[in-house]
């Protein structure tokens, strides 16, 4: 399993930490508050999730490859890289999970409809496939607006190259959450987090996977849990492409 952050992974994890630093412990905090660890909690109702960041695509690749020899601007923007799918190495990042992920028993397998992360869970849970729900949820895609490659295709078209995926949580055919001209804040991002969690509280399913992005984890591990890491630090530190890590989630209902 990759752990290893590019340098394109390591200037996101600052910038990322900077602009939702004063926002942490202050939001995500009612009407519950989720908490995680790496140790199962004596907390009845806690749930073992597996996080995983999608393997590299070609949208990392490119701007790795602009950061390697000072071209100016950013790729993300480019309309041509829309949803990029995995490279090569994205594709080997997702194989080398399998080992880990079949030792693993999650009911559930939900995953970002954007096309990277669907296909990275597919490949690491292949051995599932046929036989617990692969769901997608609109709730943990990427960090989203203005960046083409945040921006997912139509539901008509992912089904046909991911059959094996439930889509019937996305509301609409057509991408109408991403924003073209706004970029969502770090603040509605944890939001948004929270709200997965809320969602993710209400599944039957004691263990679940789930396939999603480095912005969505880095503020949701920050922001709308609680842990003993310090912020950023620990196994809510940045994501490397192809990562997987487990943890322990539970709820404490928050009263009046």
């Amino acid at each position: 399993m990759n752990t290893v952050l590019t340098d394109s992974d390591k200037h996101h994890a600052k910038s990322h930490l900077q602009k939702l630093g004063p926002f942490i412990g202050t939001i995500c905090r009612s009407p519950f508050v989720a908490k995680a660890s790496s140790q199962k909690p004596v907390a009845a109702g806690a749930k073992l999730t597996h996080w995983i960041r999608h393997g590299q695509g070609f949208h990392n690749l490119i701007a790795d490859l602009y950061r390697e020899h000072g071209v100016d601007g950013s790729p993300y923007m480019n309309a041509a890289l829309q949803d990029p799918p995995l490279t090569a190495i994205g594709r080997h990042q997702a194989e080398a999970l399998c080992t880990h992920a079949e030792a693993l028993l999650p009911g559930l397998v939900v995953v970002s409809p954007l096309a990277r992360a669907t296909k990275t869970a597919l490949i690491a849970f292949d051995h599932l496939v046929g036989k617990v729900p692969f769901l997608a949820h609109e709730l943990c895609r990427e960090i989203s607006g203005v960046n083409s490659c945040d921006q997912r295709r139509r539901v008509t078209e992912m089904a046909k190259d991911f059959p094996a995926i439930d889509y019937s949580l996305l509301e609409s055919d057509a991408d109408d959450f991403f924003q073209p001209d706004r970029r969502e804040t770090q603040e509605e991002l944890a939001k948004r987090g929270y709200q997965f969690l809320a969602w993710l509280r209400t599944r039957e399913e004691a263990e679940v996977a789930i396939g999603t992005h480095s912005a969505f984890l880095f503020s949701l591990l920050n922001a709308a849990v609680v842990m003993e890491e310090a912020d950023g630090t620990g196994l809510a530190a940045w994501f490397a492409a192809g990562e997987m890590r487990s943890l322990w989630i539970w709820f404490e209902d928050v009263t009046a």
